[in-house]
């Protein structure tokens, strides 16, 4: 995000163009005087991730290998100063040639998990409850899996296999 802010004159302007939707803006601004549309529910955003997505895969099938950490699970972007304690313990990693498969497992890993108590997660704390709509409401934290799949960057459906 640190590209989109710019000066005209004595005027901050932000380039919304290129705007990756990371809100560094909005919490750093001395002034509060960066909002966000709260009434958008980020589908935008989301579906551009999924594209964005779709475009880093491109002629990559079979050739490309996915991991992620299911650690330090915090409710805000990890590059920023002002995030809470995770929500969830630390989890493990997952691997997989399926990047959309990959991203679901975790999905599915966090939400199983027990929630930690104390964290920005309001309530169910339960293994089995939804995380992600507590700590952000009104969004549908499926979306750009659903969009991804869309785009034929993979598939939802995966198997988990534990090591």
């Amino acid at each position: 995000g640190e590209f989109c802010i710019g000066l005209e004159g004595p005027s901050i302007v932000i380039d919304y163009d290129h705007c990756v939707g990371c809100l560094m803006c909005m919490n750093v601004c001395p002034e509060h005087a960066i909002d966000l549309d709260w009434q958008d529910d980020g589908t935008e955003f989301v579906e551009k991730m999924a594209d964005y997505a779709a475009g880093a895969v491109a002629n990559k099938t079979g050739k490309a290998f996915y991991i992620n950490f299911l650690t330090n699970i915090t409710p805000h972007c990890d590059c920023t100063a002002w995030n809470d304690i995770p929500f969830v313990k630390d989890i493990g990693i997952l691997a997989s040639r399926d990047p959309v498969a990959l991203d679901k497992a975790c999905y599915d890993l966090v939400n199983a998990a027990e929630g930690v108590q104390g964290s920005l997660l309001p309530d169910h704390h339960e293994p089995g409850e939804e995380k992600f709509t507590r700590v952000w409401p009104g969004t549908n934290p499926e979306l750009q899996l659903e969009a991804a799949e869309e785009m034929n960057v993979g598939r939802r459906e995966y198997n988990l296999v534990e090591i």
